[in-house]
C-alpha cells in the first residue's frame, strides 16, 4: 500500500508540475505568441509579418520583442563563457514577473545585464554577481545589475543572461491581450493557408497562415520548424505522455488498494474466533465496527507515512 501510494504521488506531482508551467507569467492565457505556418511548417513569428491586423491595437495591453542567440561568447577576468542570451526589455520582465535573488531587475540601459540564478552560481559560485563586468563578443562591456531567482514552477523559456534589446524588432513577439479577445475566433480567420498579397501587387508563391497561441497552450504545441538558434531556450511537453502517466498512477493506486483489502480480509478471517468471543462477552456491533475501522485508519496512516518516507528518500534521483 505504501509503495503504490508513493509511486502514485510521485507521478501526480510530476503531472501537476507539467500542467502549471509558466504560472509566474502575468496571465499565461492572455499572453500570446504568433506562429507562422508556411506550407504546413510552423515557426515563431511576429505580427509585423502578418498580412493584416488580426487583433486590433486597442485590444493589445502590451507587447514585448525578444531575440535569442545561443552560446554567445562572454568573458570575465579573461575566462571565457558561452551563454544562451536573450535580448529583451523591461516589458518582458513585467510579463513574466521574475523575482530578484539579488540586485534589481532593470533593463533600462544598454550596458545592463541580468543573470539567471543557475548562471550566476556557475560563473561566480557563492560570490555576489552584482557589479561584475562581463565583456560580450570581445568588444562590449555589460554590468550585472541583478540575478533572477529560479521560479518555483517549471518554465518553458530558459536562458542564462538577459541583455537590453537595442531597437531590434525581435524574432519572437509576446502580446498581452485584453480578456475580451477570443483567440478561437481570431484563429478561425488567420489560420487559413493562402497566398499573401505582396507590396508589388503579386501574390506569394508559398501558402501561409498565422496562428495565435497562448503561453499556456504553447508548452504542449511544439512548432515543427524551430530554428537551431532558439531550440536550446525552449522546453515542450506532451499531453499524450501525461495521459499515459495518469492512467499508470490510477492503476498503481488500484492495485495497491485491492492488495491491501485482500490481505486485510484474510487477516480478519483469522481473527474470526476473537471477534466471536468478544461478542459472547457483550461486545456490540457498533464498538466492534469502530475497532475494525480504527485499525484500518491507523494502517492507512502508517502507509502514508511510509509513502512520504519513500518520496523523501528518492527525491533527488526522481527529480
Amino acid at each position: 500500500m505504501a509503495f503504490s501510494l508513493a509511486c502514485c504521488i510521485i507521478l501526480l506531482r510530476y503531472i501537476h508540475r507539467e500542467l502549471t508551467v509558466d504560472t509566474h507569467c502575468v496571465d499565461r492565457e492572455k499572453v500570446i505568441i504568433p506562429l507562422r505556418n508556411i506550407n504546413n511548417n510552423l515557426s515563431f513569428s511576429n505580427t509585423s509579418l502578418c498580412d493584416t491586423a488580426y487583433i486590433p491595437e486597442s485590444k493589445i495591453a502590451g507587447r514585448s520583442y525578444i531575440n535569442m542567440r545561443k552560446e554567445e561568447p562572454f568573458r570575465y577576468n579573461e575566462e571565457p563563457y558561452t551563454l544562451n542570451t536573450i535580448f529583451g526589455d523591461n516589458r518582458f520582465l513585467e510579463l513574466f514577473r521574475f523575482k530578484a535573488l539579488e540586485g534589481t531587475l532593470d533593463l533600462s540601459a544598454p550596458d545592463c545585464a541580468i543573470l539567471s540564478q543557475a548562471c550566476a552560481q556557475r560563473m561566480f559560485g557563492n560570490e555576489s554577481a552584482i557589479g561584475k563586468v562581463l565583456v560580450y563578443n570581445d568588444k562590449k562591456s555589460v554590468t550585472v545589475r541583478g540575478v533572477i531567482k529560479q521560479p518555483l514552477c517549471k518554465t518553458s523559456l530558459n536562458f542564462d543572461i538577459l541583455l537590453f534589446n537595442e531597437g531590434e524588432s525581435g524574432s519572437i513577439e509576446f502580446l498581452q491581450v485584453l480578456p475580451s479577445v477570443d483567440l478561437g475566433a481570431v484563429n478561425k480567420v488567420s489560420n487559413v493557408l493562402r497566398r499573401f498579397k505582396l507590396q508589388n501587387g503579386n501574390y506569394s508563391p508559398l501558402l501561409q497562415s498565422f496562428e495565435f497561441v497562448s503561453l499556456k497552450e504553447l508548452y504542449f504545441k511544439k512548432p515543427n520548424n524551430i530554428t537551431p538558434t532558439i531550440r536550446p531556450f525552449l522546453t515542450f511537453g506532451s499531453t499524450d505522455y501525461l495521459g499515459i502517466l495518469f492512467i499508470v498512477a490510477v492503476l498503481l493506486l488500484f492495485v495497491g488498494v485491492m492488495n491491501f483489502i485482500n490481505l486485510y480480509m484474510v487477516y480478519m478471517m483469522k481473527r474470526k474466533k476473537e471477534y466471536g468471543i468478544k461478542k459472547v462477552y457483550g461486545l456490540q456491533r457498533g464498538p466492534l465496527f469502530m475497532q475494525i475501522w480504527l485499525e484500518k485508519f491507523l494502517l492507512a496512516c502508517w502507509s502514508l507515512m511510509l509513502a512520504w518516507l519513500i518520496i523523501e528518500i528518492t527525491q533527488v534521483p526522481v527529480s
